[in-house]
């Protein structure tokens, strides 16, 4: 729902609207950053995302990480994963990519 980015399924601080808009053209575009903003790379490092991700083929592998929170660790998705060995074994791969921190509720 992000793409369209005028609905209001999200909340966002007003005065960062343009700021993740613009990240977000980046994100699902590819456009070059740096050609749409001078001081790109201090753009990113002051806005933070908090992101629900899918376990599903492993897609969360593809995101690159400063924290985690892991919220379930009951098998999913039997469709793709052999057995519950194979899925934690995705979440240890993901655990191994979190730069800072993850959290595990118990």
């Amino acid at each position: 729902m992000v793409p369209g980015f005028n609905n209001q399924s999200y909340a966002i601080n007003k005065e960062a609207k343009n700021d993740i808009r613009t990240i977000f053209d980046y994100i699902f575009t590819g456009k070059n950053f740096s050609s749409l903003v001078s001081g790109s790379s201090s753009l990113i490092k002051k806005r933070s995302f908090l992101v629900e991700a899918c376990e599903y083929k492993r897609h969360f592998l593809h995101l690159d990480l400063d924290y985690a929170i892991i919220t379930s660790l009951e098998l999913d998705h039997t469709d793709y994963y052999q057995d519950m060995e194979d899925y934690l074994s995705a979440y240890e791969t993901l655990i191994s990519k979190v730069r800072y921190k993850v959290f595990i509720p118990q």
